[in-house]
């Protein structure tokens, strides 16, 4: 079996970017075992790299959410470009691309626009949810290509959001579908072993780099 998922995923293209206009006007087919399938592969391609890195991302946010208010304001914001070291690293291994330690932090590259996305999102999602929390749950779905559409397509901030909105609106019980299972891996890494939570990171990144490629396509040879 694991030899059949290898010679598939080894015969797809390379790289098969998609019009974002034609995804939101035809929609488009979601694969959730195909990309839990990919994202562990990715994952176990260089674990080693996967897990320092994600040991690095959960210390510096524990370490800020120590520091009153200034931490838990700082916090966010560098979450985004920090967690777009995964997506970069895990695209460029889904590539074959040759990869560098480095290249976690080339999420800081996009800094600025990564920050406007960051507190973009968090204002919207916050005001949904208090005005009816579906709204907010609706939001926390759409945004979810929003970063990944900055680093890999160069997008404006609102220029991602909204593709990304529209985009995953045409399919969005299923990306809810997605979001769950990455939840559930997150949480089921934490509760069987508090430092489960440390794979269950990198895992749940390479998972989301996998659905991203799959439905938007990965666009950048060089982030």
């Amino acid at each position: 079996m694991n030899e059949i998922l290898d010679t598939e995923y080894e015969t797809e293209p390379l790289f098969w970017p998609k019009d974002t206009d034609r995804l939101i006007s035809e929609g488009y087919d979601v694969g959730l075992k195909q990309y839990v399938v990919q994202g562990w592969r990715i994952f176990m391609t260089d674990i080693g790299s996967f897990l320092i890195y994600a040991t690095i991302f959960l210390a510096i946010n524990l370490f800020l959410e120590m520091i009153p208010v200034f931490g838990q304001i700082v916090a966010p914001i560098l979450m985004f470009p920090l967690s777009m070291g995964f997506f970069v690293f895990a695209a460029k291994k889904m590539k074959n691309q040759p990869t560098r330690f480095q290249d976690f932090l080339k999420g800081f590259d996009y800094f600025v626009p990564l920050v406007i996305v960051g507190i973009l999102t968090s204002v919207l999602i916050v005001l949904g949810l208090f005005v009816f929390i579906i709204p907010g749950i609706y939001l926390a779905v759409a945004y979810l290509f929003s970063s990944m559409l900055v680093v890999d397509r160069k997008m404006t901030p609102w220029q991602a959001m909204e593709t990304s909105r529209k985009i995953i609106t045409k399919n969005w019980l299923q990306i809810f579908g997605l979001a769950i299972i990455v939840l559930g891996i997150t949480v089921a890494g934490t509760l069987i072993f508090i430092i489960g939570v440390i794979p269950a990171t990198a895992i749940s990144l390479c998972i989301l780099t996998a659905a991203y490629d799959d439905i938007i396509g990965i666009r950048s040879t060089d982030f």
